[in-house]
């Protein structure tokens, strides 16, 4: 999609430049409005608001819950105040909770003072809930049918809630009884299929295995849509009272989200870098995981002293230190990510940690071995002379790497589930402290056996 909107960014820039406004006008709300958020970095700041101004209302609502909350934010500072609130009013309950939890009081109490009262309760409402909790994704628009409905009334319910704009993305529908609790849900299609006569209790399911508490993560109702392949899920509080649904697009927001901020963590930032152009804030976000990585240098840096004696005898064995020390760095990071990623998608239970440690301690063994016979080896046929014997160097620089690998994959596995443990994020453990405490071990490890074994 972004290739069709890069086809058409040359011309709203010449629009604008031109002051053909008729023409701009017909362009920009022609474009699909996904299309328009995928290139909204590659206008100015001026040309953003040309192109929002020109926007028809419901197309405005559109393309301001698409964009990044940089841009929105971006938007609310220069759009007059009587524009914004009907946007903010228009916009998805779920939608406007992900722009508002982190702005301060002030902020939002002068957003708040431009809303309708009840649309302000729903933020407070959901807000309360946290922001990556099944509380703070869900949207409190959906359709709700009684029992003793029929499937005919069902839909007219159906039709007038999308007529008046009461609810937008509607892949289910559910059952509640007089109090609000939820008995069971009706797919959209299952709805349309059914005769107009029967009753919503005769075609409602149990949703029992798919119904989330109010309180549960984001990445746990996000596995929950992955393992049944779902389109929605109610969502209810501690007496099964009905309280929002979660959609997939809701929920495909939330997949992406995670996986970058674990990515991004595993390089030692964050994701907030993606979207800042403050060098100061930047130099903030990455300060605290290098200086991680400055003190492990450090730390090898004192370990290379402590063994200088050895070294001094016999300096051959200085060679082989920076390969060693990477690839032990290699495969813990290859550890860790693989371990990382099992923890967050489920596939790890932390009932039985010592599975994954164990299998990982098998690879990098196994890794260590090839690797190291393939380096003794070139030690042996490369110094053949000096001043020890070749075979024993060999020997020396082949265990070396081994011991380097089996232990630098073992930390990557258990430094994951650590983290996790604590409470901590894992993902944190795959940037500069898994980097730091296998360089730190394997340079240790090879200087001990080539000072036993050479000297």
């Amino acid at each position: 999609m972004s290739n069709n909107i890069d086809i058409y960014i040359p011309d709203i820039k010449a629009a604008i430049a031109g002051g053909d406004k008729d023409n701009f006008t017909v362009l920009v709300n022609y474009l699909p409005a996904v299309d328009i958020a995928e290139g909204w970095n590659k206008l100015s700041l001026s040309e953003r608001m040309e192109v929002f101004l020109a926007l028809k209302f419901d197309r405005k609502v559109e393309l301001f819950e698409r964009i990044d909350l940089t841009y929105q934010r971006e938007i609310i500072k220069h759009l007059r105040t009587g524009a914004l609130g009907p946007i903010l009013n228009e916009m998805a309950s779920d939608e406007r909770v992900d722009l508002f939890e982190k702005l301060s009081k002030e902020k939002l109490d002068k957003l708040f003072s431009l809303m309708k009262d009840k649309e302000v309760e729903d933020v407070n409402n959901l807000m309360s809930y946290g922001y990556e909790t099944a509380g703070g994704k869900m949207t409190t628009e959906y359709v709700a049918l009684k029992p003793g409905m029929t499937a005919r009334a069902a839909l007219l319910t159906l039709q007038k809630s999308l007529n008046t704009k009461e609810v937008k993305n509607v892949y289910a529908l559910y059952s509640t009884d007089s109090s609000g609790r939820l008995i069971g849900g009706i797919s959209l299609q299952r709805l349309i299929a059914t005769g107009p006569d029967e009753k919503i209790s005769d075609i409602a399911k149990p949703v029992d295995n798919i119904k989330v508490d109010v309180t549960m993560d984001q990445e746990d109702v996000a596995r929950l849509f992955t393992h049944y392949d779902l389109l929605s899920v109610p969502v209810v509080d501690e007496n099964d009272l009905l309280l929002g649904v979660i959609t997939i697009d809701d929920i495909v927001d939330v997949i992406h989200q995670e996986a970058t901020e674990d990515i991004v963590k595993m390089a030692g930032t964050e994701s907030e870098e993606l979207l800042s152009e403050s060098v100061l804030q930047i130099f903030k976000i990455r300060w605290p995981w290098l200086f991680v990585s400055w003190i492990g240098g450090l730390l090898t840096m004192g370990i290379v002293g402590a063994f200088q004696d050895t070294l001094g005898q016999v300096l051959v064995i200085a060679a082989f230190i920076p390969v060693i020390m990477g690839m032990g760095g290699n495969v813990g990071v290859q550890s860790s990510t693989i371990v990382v990623r099992g923890l967050a998608i489920g596939n790890i239970d932390l009932k039985k940690i010592w599975v994954p440690v164990f299998k990982q301690m098998k690879v990098g063994f196994v890794l260590g071995l090839s690797y190291g016979i393939m380096m003794g080896l070139i030690a042996r046929i490369r110094y053949p002379a000096e001043g020890v014997k070749p075979l024993f160097l060999g020997i020396v620089v082949s265990a070396g790497m081994c011991l380097s690998m089996t232990i630098a994959s073992t930390l990557g596995a258990i430094m994951p589930i650590i983290f996790e443990k604590m409470n901590i994020d894992p993902a944190v453990a795959t940037g500069p402290f898994v980097t730091t405490a296998t360089d730190a071990i394997s340079l240790t490890t090879y200087l001990l056996l080539s000072t036993f074994i050479l000297l």
